[in-house]
C-alpha cells in the first residue's frame, strides 16, 4: 500500500479526536497509542482549545529523535503531557530536555510463563532474530565462515535480502514464525545473535530478554537497551566490540 502522508495522517487524527470528543474530555488518563494523537492534543491545548485539568497524557518514545521533536512543544504545555521511555539511559537523555518531571520510565517487559527453559539440546543454528536495525551483512560474514544461521523476522523485505542463500544448508530464513514455532526455534538455538547497527532505539531488546529467559546464549554489540540489559542481570558473556564477522 502507498504510505500516507503526513498531512492525511494529521487530519485523520483530528477526526478521531473530534469523534472521542465526549470521551476525551471526562477521561483521567489518556494513553496515545499513535504519536500524532499526542502531538494533536498538544497543539490542542496549547491553543487552550483542550483543559487538562486533571488529567495525565501519555505516549511512548522508542526514538530518541522523538523526544528531541516533542521537546520544544513540552516545555511550555500543560503538566498533564509526560512520555515514556524504556531505557534509564533514554530518561537521562530525555530528562536534560524536557524536564524530570516530564519522564516515565517504563520498563520493557516479556513473557516470563511463555518464554521459559527446558531440556531442548541446543545443538542447533545461531539464531539472529528481530527486525529493527540488524546488520544483516553479519549473515554472510558468518556463513562464509561455515556457521550456521537462522534468521527470523517480520520484514519481507528479508526474503529479497538472502535471495542468494536459498538452497545452502547453512542457512535459514524463518519469516511471520508462528509463536509456539518461535520458542521451538529459540530453546533449540546454539546463541541469539544480535548485531545492532548504530541507531537511536533500544533495537534488540526483546529478543535478548526473550533468550535470557529462555537461558539461551546471547551474543550482542554494545548497543542501548542490550548494554543497560547487561549490566542489570551482571550478564558472564561481554558485549563484543565490533561488527566485524571475525570478532563474532
Amino acid at each position: 500500500l502507498r504510505p500516507r502522508g503526513n498531512a492525511a495522517r494529521l487530519l485523520q487524527a483530528f477526526r478521531l479526536l473530534w469523534a472521542g470528543r465526549h470521551a476525551l474530555r471526562g477521561a483521567r488518563f489518556i494513553y496515545c497509542l499513535d504519536g500524532l494523537h499526542f502531538s494533536a492534543l498538544l497543539t490542542l491545548a496549547r491553543a487552550g482549545l483542550f483543559q487538562t485539568g486533571g488529567m495525565t497524557i501519555r505516549r511512548h518514545c522508542f526514538h530518541d529523535r522523538a523526544v528531541r521533536r516533542i521537546a520544544p512543544l513540552l516545555r511550555h504545555a500543560p503538566q498533564a503531557f509526560q512520555i515514556e521511555c524504556i531505557t534509564r539511559q533514554q530518561c537521562a537523555a530525555g530528562a536534560s530536555l524536557v524536564g524530570e518531571d516530564r519522564l516515565v520510565f517504563r520498563p520493557w517487559k516479556i513473557d516470563t510463563r511463555w518464554y521459559q527453559p527446558d531440556a531442548t539440546p541446543q545443538d542447533g543454528a545461531c539464531l539472529l532474530a528481530g527486525n529493527a536495525c540488524r546488520d544483516e551483512a553479519m549473515v554472510d560474514g558468518l556463513l562464509a565462515c561455515g556457521i550456521a544461521v537462522t534468521r527470523a523476522g517480520r520484514a519481507d523485505a528479508l526474503q529479497r535480502r538472502f535471495t542468494s542463500h536459498q538452497g545452502n544448508p547453512l542457512f535459514t530464513l524463518a519469516l511471520h514464525t508462528p509463536h509456539p514455532a518461535y520458542l521451538r526455534l529459540l530453546r533449540a538455538s546454539r546463541a541469539v545473535l544480535l548485531p545492532v547497527l548504530p541507531c537511536d532505539e533500544p533495537a534488540g531488546l526483546t529478543a535478548a530478554m526473550e533468550a535470557l529467559a529462555c537461558e539461551v546464549p546471547v551474543l550482542a554489540n554494545r548497543s542501548m537497551g542490550i548494554a543497560e540489559l547487561f549490566e542489570s542481570c551482571r550478564y558472564p558473556l561481554p558485549l563484543i566490540g565490533s561488527l566485524e564477522p571475525d570478532a563474532w
